[in-house]
């Protein structure tokens, strides 16, 4: 007799197949988890602009898979927000961004053609934009890439803020949303007020650390520095006085210092040469003797004060030797010192003069187009013309409140854009155009009003 096959064989091979799906879907499952997380620090982000802006989530396109992160719609134009995280930093170089090696112009122009068909569905310019999480941008990243706004998600305010490309008054904001909502994924809407009541602070990458912990070998971290002595100054002696030689004092000089005089040499037994002798030198003796004999040590502390006096006269002739030869070499060189600090002074203040100081305010044109019968008016901006060390020229449009409102910059003479559109017979508003130089200056501005034709567009 024979046994054959596996006793339940085909059913642990289920369980295998079951259980690799499993493995697969849960990490299909974590990855998209990190993906809403993303998305929704990104819609944190943008709770901070301000509530004239209105903030549409998850949206679908008609005939794709996929779906759209944010769609902002304000009085500066709307925009499509894409939430975007790499392992790798992010690089700017051969004319795009890369992660690491791989070349991230593929991502780019997705985003690209998203906004191209939102622009058709919505009916007004939608503007790119790619907020990167968790990736420290390039500083050598211009701002626009491939035609798409690039920036860090904690920057995704101020860049929508300054990218305004299309005056949307708040009935025309209100017609964008109108075409925007059926293509909610979770239809309804909240006023925004009410969300960010509710709503938390959102979370800021972590500061950057200012300080360095040196990192100390191990073999060295275990011995103990030596102990620390602290160092004691003595002071050095006084030099001993200089030398002098020994003063020749008499004999009886302590005697007849203290008023003893000494006994007269008796003349017995002597010649009377010798006698003579004798008492000449015994009055001689009397007379130093009756004179006033000074102490070794005061004799020698004269001389010390006279030679310290000499020293003193000495170190003052010199002294005022060299300031009168320092007094004729100053008086000598004093004019080509001036010049040459003045020459200094002047070439630093050159060298510091901001690039735009110089410059006049920028001529302020506009060409009023009709694109097409009933669209109203659009007015284009003219470029004002090429200078040294021009980054852009930034365009802002004056409110009813007589603060303004920026609008698209120009780039260069030959990328021209629609800066207002959609404007009646006869409306007139103030626009002013501003210089922005290489080294941050700005140039001077003059406010400049424009009237539509009279005639509708």
């Amino acid at each position: 007799m024979i046994e054959g096959g596996v006793a339940g064989g085909s059913a642990a091979h289920h369980a295998d197949q079951r259980r690799t799906v499993a493995a697969r879907l849960e990490s299909e499952a974590t990855w998209l988890d990190a993906v809403a997380a993303d998305e929704r620090a990104t819609g944190q982000f943008l709770q901070l602009l301000s509530q004239s802006y209105a903030i549409l989530h998850d949206l679908k396109l008609p005939g794709t898979q996929g779906n759209i992160d944010h769609v902002v719609v304000g009085p500066g134009g709307a925009f499509v927000v894409v939430t975007r995280r790499f392992a790798e930093p992010i690089e700017f170089r051969e004319e795009t961004l890369h992660a690491g090696g791989r070349s991230l112009q593929a991502e780019l122009a997705g985003v690209a053609v998203i906004a191209a068909q939102l622009t058709d569905l919505l009916g007004t310019p939608v503007v790119p934009v790619v907020g990167f999480h968790g990736n420290v941008l390039s500083a050598t990243a211009p701002p626009q890439v491939d035609g798409v706004l690039v920036c860090a998600s904690e920057n995704l305010v101020r860049v929508i803020t300054r990218a305004s490309h299309t005056l949307l008054p708040p009935h025309q904001v209100t017609g964008v949303l109108e075409k925007a909502l059926p293509l909610l994924f979770n239809p309804g809407s909240t006023p925004r007020d009410q969300i960010q009541a509710n709503a938390e602070a959102p979370t800021l990458p972590p500061a950057v650390m200012t300080t360095v912990a040196p990192i100390v070998p191990v073999a060295v971290a275990a011995v103990a520095p030596p102990a620390f002595t602290p160092l004691t100054l003595t002071p050095s002696p006084p030099p001993p006085p200089p030398a002098f030689p020994p003063l020749a004092v008499p004999e009886n000089a302590n005697e007849a210092a203290s008023g003893t005089v000494a006994p007269e040499v008796s003349s017995v037994g002597l010649t009377e040469a010798a006698a003579t002798a004798a008492a000449a030198a015994a009055a001689s003796r009397a007379a130093r003797a009756a004179a006033p004999v000074m102490p070794v040590a005061l004799v020698h502390h004269k001389r010390s004060k006279g030679f310290v006096l000499a020293v003193v006269v000495s170190l003052c002739l010199v002294a005022g030797t060299l300031g009168a030869a320092a007094n004729l070499i100053l008086k000598d060189d004093g004019a080509p010192k001036s010049a040459s600090t003045t020459s200094t002074t002047a070439e630093s203040v050159d060298v510091s003069t901001p690039l735009a100081a110089a410059l006049p305010a920028p001529t302020v044109a506009f060409s009023a187009v009709c694109p097409a019968a009933g669209s109203g008016w659009q007015l284009v901006a003219t470029w004002p013309g090429d200078v040294d060390g021009l980054t852009q020229y930034d365009v802002e449009l004056q409110n009813a409140d007589a603060t303004w409102t920026a609008l698209a910059p120009l780039l260069s003479a030959a990328v021209t854009a629609a800066s207002l559109e959609g404007y009646g017979p006869n409306v007139t508003v103030t626009l002013r155009i501003t210089a922005v130089m290489t080294d941050g200056s700005r140039s001077a501005n003059q406010p400049t009003p424009f009237t539509t034709p009279t005639s509708p567009c």
